[in-house]
Formats: C-alpha cells, structure tokens, sequence
C-alpha cells in the first residue's frame, strides 16, 4: 500500500542510519524488497487477474519513486562499519542507480578506491577513522570515501565493474586495436584458410575507465577471502578481448584456489579453468 509506505517513511529512513546494525539492515533489506520488480509478472496476472497485476505494478511504481527519496541515508548507510550494512546499503544504492551508467561508474570509482584486501592489518586505523555520530553511536566513518570492508560488498563491486568494463570495451569506447590474421591448413589436397582476429592493446590501457577497474579487479586478487578473490579471476577472465597478460594474474590465484581446504573452491575454480 503506497499510503501507508508514505506514511512510515521518515521512520524507514531513520532506521536505515540506526545505531543497531540490525535495524539498519532490516530497514534496507525492506527497502530493497520495495524497489525491485516482481519477478514473475506472467504468474501475477494469472493469480490476481489482469486489473488488480495492473493495479499492483502501479503501487509497486510508486513505491520505488519513494524507496529513490533516500538517497542520502543509504549513502550513509554505506559508510557503516558493519560488513552486512554496507552489503545491503550497496545492494540498494545500486538498485535505485542500476539505469543511470554515469552515477554507477562515480559510485564505482569512488567506493573501489578504498577497497581494504588486507582487512586484518587495518582494524585499528578503521577504529580511529569511526566518529560519534548524533545519536552517540560510533558506526560510521569520518572519512569522505570510507572503506568498504564487506567482502560480500566487495563482490557486489566487482560486478559492477566488471559490467562497466563490458559495456565500455563492446561499445567500442576503447583504443583497442584489431588486427586479421590468417592460417593455411591443408587437409588432403584441400587448403582451408581460417581467419582470426588479433588484439593487440591489453584491456589496462584500453581506456581510463579500463585502467581503473581493472587496477581494481587485480588488487581484489589479493583478498584475504577466497570468494573475493575467485570473484575477481573469474571476472578478469571473462572480459572480452582479453589478452594473455591481462590474464596472467588471475592463473596464479586460479592455482593456488586448487589446493583450498573448501570443495566448492576448488570445484568453481576447476569449472572456469574448463571455460579459458
């Protein structure tokens, strides 16, 4: 009901910025179920008929033209320095952002540069980095560009660059350069040639936005988290156009995931090394 939503909102977004990591979480986790679309449409007009599905897209709609109003909190929200707030938080900003590529490429190169792969060593700088906020809590960072210590949020990172990277190389905003090559195969008195194509710059000078996430995605290759850094090599290897060097890298994590204590490790990594 988009009544009642519009009349709990300034609670919902007070709850999103709470001092309890719980509420906070459970303020975004119900603002992110607010904003995304129904998944089965096809199911809905069969179970409400075609004018009530009607009339709930269009409350669904208007929730999420309220859930875009909070903008400012679940920036906030990010700065937390709970891992599963920043981890919603994420998850909400780029849902509400997701259509607009600009504001996803900022949010991308402002929050990946604070990435911290080596959470262990820095808990103490994080402690001093923490202010009282105005309800007397200390969970949220001081800093303009705050560090992202979530390994799940991490990941939702990577994603998202590594999406912004497929945009950019497909769409031929790069300086890739193409080069045919041919090969001459005889097989009885038959000569076939086959026609390949050659691509010459590596993907980490292809562009600035190239440069930056895949800085990005190399540095997330020595995560203490064995799901982060397998996030990143599968990522790395699945860009288009990639060369031999911009590979290389996430090989040497690939084989080192070989010997992980956890079977679904090893079997992810040997299922991508199956796709290369």
């Amino acid at each position: 009901d988009t009544s009642m939503l519009a009349a709990i909102e300034r609670y919902i977004k007070q709850s999103i910025i709470d001092k309890s990591h719980f509420v906070a979480s459970a303020a975004l986790v119900s603002a992110l179920h607010l904003i995304q679309p129904f998944a089965n449409k096809t199911s809905i007009n069969q179970t409400l008929g075609q004018g009530q599905a009607h009339s709930s897209r269009a409350s669904e709609s208007e929730n999420a033209a309220i859930v875009k109003r909070w903008i400012n909190e679940v920036q906030e929200a990010i700065k937390s320095k709970h891992e599963m707030v920043q981890y919603h938080a994420t998850l909400l900003f780029y849902s509400i952002k997701q259509h607009d590529r600009l504001a996803v490429s900022k949010f991308v190169q402002k929050y990946t540069a604070n990435v911290d792969v080596h959470k262990k060593n820095k808990m103490s700088q994080n402690k001093q980095n923490t202010v009282t906020s105005a309800s007397g809590n200390q969970n949220y960072s001081n800093t303009g560009s705050p560090t992202i210590t979530s390994p799940l949020a991490i990941t939702c990172f990577i994603r998202y660059t590594a999406k912004l990277l497929h945009e950019e190389i497909l769409s031929g905003r790069t300086n890739i350069q193409i080069h045919p090559s041919s090969s001459v195969s005889s097989s009885s008195s038959i000569a076939n040639v086959h026609t390949s194509t050659t691509y010459t710059t590596s993907i980490a000078e292809a562009s600035q936005l190239c440069t930056m996430g895949f800085t990005f995605l190399t540095s997330c290759l020595k995560h203490e988290s064995e799901m982060v850094a397998f996030e990143a090599a599968s990522a790395i290897c699945k860009l288009p156009h990639a060369q031999p060097q911009d590979i290389q890298p996430a090989l040497s994590i690939l084989q080192l995931l070989l010997s992980s204590l956890k079977p679904a490790a090893r079997l992810s990594t040997i299922k991508l090394l199956c796709t290369l």
